[in-house]
């Protein structure tokens, strides 16, 4: 912003200034820097400098290393080589359980028995077989031989009527080997009761081969030397029949498949003593009868 300044009131020793009298515009910066000389025209003190010290230069040592000097081995002699006599023997290897052993025939020696022969490995894996056992499967009956070679089983104490197989294993002083493959099936014989009735056929005993299945034929009690019918209804399942009708007691004659009375014409069927023509009204009595190892007896 511009300032009115009237010149009588300006100092005396302004130099080349205009007529007093006259009014001038001066700006108020311009005025300060009259007045106010150097300092308002913004000059400042010289800065006095701090003199640089020079830290001194401290040299560290240079420590040569020593340059290792290549020295030359000289090669070994070349020692003479071992003959072959004083080479080690080399080291055998461990021993092992023998080979499994080889199953044989097993046969049913009775209701309660049967052997079982077998073969000794080929391989006793280094050390001699002391001994061979033979287990029974089903029952898990365990029969042992102390014997290093082949040989024969002998077991008792089975069960009658039961089919089985049996296993061997050899063992020596490291172990037992792995069992055998199962022998052939064999199937003890049955135990015949005390009370069972032999049934005879021409005065021999009638085994399975003499009647077929679903066939009838004439036998005897061999305990009282009576007749009865044996009728076939299965592989394993049959029937005894009296010879004499319900109705009054006539004899019955195998017909085919029935079983006909001569006095009044009644008859029945073979296989189930039912009634198929009267007058009969009752049916015939069966007879319990069962085979036992092969041949049939009334139980």
């Amino acid at each position: 912003m511009e300032n009115q300044l009237n010149p009588d009131n300006l100092p005396n020793n302004l130099p080349n200034l205009p007529t007093r009298r006259r009014f001038i515009t001066i700006t108020s910066g311009f005025i300060g820097s009259l007045i106010l000389g150097d300092r308002a025209l913004g000059a400042t003190k010289p800065v006095a400098k701090k003199p640089v010290v020079k830290k001194p230069v401290v040299k560290k040592p240079v420590v040569k290393k020593p340059v290792a000097k290549a020295t030359s081995t000289p090669a070994p002699s070349a020692s003479p080589s071992a003959s072959p006599s004083a080479s080690a023997s080399p080291t055998p290897p461990p021993n092992t359980a023998p080979d499994a052993p080889v199953i044989g025939k097993a046969s049913a020696t009775g209701a309660t028995g049967a052997t079982i022969a077998f073969t000794a490995p080929a391989k006793n894996g280094g050390a001699p077989i002391t001994s061979f056992i033979a287990t029974s499967n089903p029952g898990g009956i365990k029969v042992t031989l102390p014997q290093s070679d082949s040989g024969t089983f002998t077991f008792a104490g089975l069960t009658g009527g039961t089919a089985y197989t049996f296993t061997v294993v050899a063992v020596n002083s490291v172990g037992t080997s792995s069992a055998s493959a199962a022998s052939n099936e064999i199937k003890t014989l049955d135990v015949v009761p005390a009370s069972a009735i032999a049934i005879k056929k021409s005065g021999v005993a009638l085994t399975l081969a003499d009647i077929e299945v679903g066939k009838t034929i004439s036998a005897t009690n061999s305990a009282t030397n009576t007749n009865l019918f044996v009728a076939r209804l299965g592989e394993d399942s049959f029937k005894g029949y009296p010879t004499s009708c319900t109705h009054q007691g006539g004899p019955l004659a195998i017909q085919g498949k029935t079983l006909d009375c001569p006095w009044h014409g009644s008859k029945f069927d073979a296989q189930s003593g039912a009634v198929t023509t009267g007058p009969a009204g009752s049916p015939l009595t069966p007879i319990k009868v069962a085979a036992l190892n092969g041949a049939l007896y009334i139980i």
